[in-house]
Formats: C-alpha cells, structure tokens, sequence
C-alpha cells in the first residue's frame, strides 16, 4: 500500500532557498513513538527544522486504522525525508 504524505513546504517566514532539517527524537522503547490513534486512525506527528527559524511541527493523518501499517508508513516517511526524496 503507498501512502501521499505530501511535499514539506517552508514556514511562509523563512528563507525558502535552504534545505530543510528532519528533527527527529525517538524513543526505542515505544514502537509507536511519533504516532497517535485519533479516533480509530492513526495520525503523525514530526518536526522540520528550517534555517533561521525555530523548527515547523507538522502533524499528518496516515489513512490507516491500522497500527502495523501506521509504524510501516512512518518509517517510509521518515526514511525518504532523510534522503531528501518526498
């Protein structure tokens, strides 16, 4: 299954001709770290520093009731933001 999450856009304050900064704080004991269930679905949350400004928190629904495909929609995410793919 292939999830959109979307393109991560510059804060309309900051200067939009730098890269932007995944910030990532992770807890290993929580499998479910950087997710919530929001009435049955399961929803992200995750910060993106940008030059010059304090970091951008965005929180995103992942189309899922289920909390496998959730964590395995977050890792996809995260790993193409650290490739600077999205």
């Amino acid at each position: 299954m292939t999830h959109s999450i979307g393109f991560i856009k510059p804060h309309h304050h900051c200067s939009q001709q730098h890269a932007l900064e995944l910030s990532l704080r992770t807890n290993p004991s929580n499998p479910n770290h950087h997710l919530w269930d929001n009435h049955g679905t399961w929803y992200i949350t995750y910060t993106v520093c940008e030059p010059g400004c304090s970091g951008v928190r965005r929180r995103e629904s992942l189309g899922t009731r289920n909390v496998v495909d959730a964590r395995g929609i977050r890792d996809e995410l995260f790993a193409r933001l650290e490739r600077g793919v999205l």
